[in-house]
């Protein structure tokens, strides 16, 4: 299904093999001011830069498109939405090959940048080895405690992560 959404980019894919993270959020509560978008989403990829760390994917950040990159292909896409200063939508990473999806889609609108997965940098792709550190490095970055796991989660064991424990 194709559905029109009133955020940026061009093109938007969700499918098999990728890490979609929606985090909806206050940015008056987390900043003190609904006015400071660029702050969440710098803390928000630098989050989300710091979990893939731990899982051996060296990156560096872009902003045209903004994103996370390696060796210049997009890594991970984020779409942001602000209505009366609550961040919606989020990040996509990409944990297993995109490239047939992306087939015919310009990611953001930029016809020149490339896909590339955790799975092709790394030779695999562990979903819950990857949740397990962007649990604790988003709660790290957002100085929150509150965290809804997804209950098939809930009953497996203590992990340690550069960002401190995951409850997984």
């Amino acid at each position: 299904m194709v559905a029109p959404v009133g955020r940026g980019g061009q093109w938007t894919y969700h499918g098999p093999g990728q890490i979609v993270v929606y985090p909806i959020a206050s940015l008056r509560h987390l900043t003190g001011s609904s006015r400071r978008v660029e702050w969440f989403l710098n803390e928000f990829r630098q989050a989300i830069q710091r979990a893939l760390t731990a899982v051996a994917v060296k990156s560096v950040t872009g902003d045209r498109p903004y994103g996370v990159y390696v060796e210049g292909s997009k890594l991970v896409s984020f779409g942001i939405s602000v209505e009366r200063g609550v961040i919606s939508h989020g990040a996509a990473i990409y944990g297993e090959d995109q490239a047939p999806f992306f087939r015919g889609i310009h990611g953001c609108g930029a016809a020149d940048v490339g896909v590339t997965a955790i799975s092709t940098i790394t030779g695999k792709f562990d979903w819950e080895e990857c949740v397990s550190h962007l649990i604790p490095c988003i709660e790290m970055a957002f100085h929150s405690r509150k965290t809804c796991y997804p209950r098939s989660l809930i009953d497996s064991t203590q992990r340690e992560t550069p960002c401190g424990s995951s409850r997984l």
